[in-house]
């Protein structure tokens, strides 16, 4: 899978901590290496730098913020944090 060409996902996965305010540890423990152990701050930073990372990875982070891949990169167009309650409420 490919992401839109202009979509940058490090920046979609930082606005998306700030729109659900949950905290970048909360999203590591999410987050499991081949040994099953949970990823580092360090490295999670890293991905966040990364404007195309694996996309096994950004659906690992998707799962700690409780997004769809969908969701997370709608945050790439402008995303109004308002429209996901909105939707709820319908």
């Amino acid at each position: 899978m490919t992401y839109p060409s202009s979509v940058n996902i490090g920046q979609c996965i930082r606005m998306a901590h700030t729109a659900t305010g949950k905290k970048h540890r909360e999203v590591c423990k999410a987050i499991r290496n081949t040994k099953g152990e949970e990823m580092s701050p360090q490295s999670y930073s890293q991905i966040i730098d990364n404007d195309n990372p694996k996309i096994k990875t950004v659906m690992e982070i998707c799962n700690g913020l409780g997004l769809t891949i969908g969701e997370l990169l709608s945050y790439g167009n402008n995303h109004n944090s308002d429209r996901r309650e909105e939707s709820q409420e319908l």
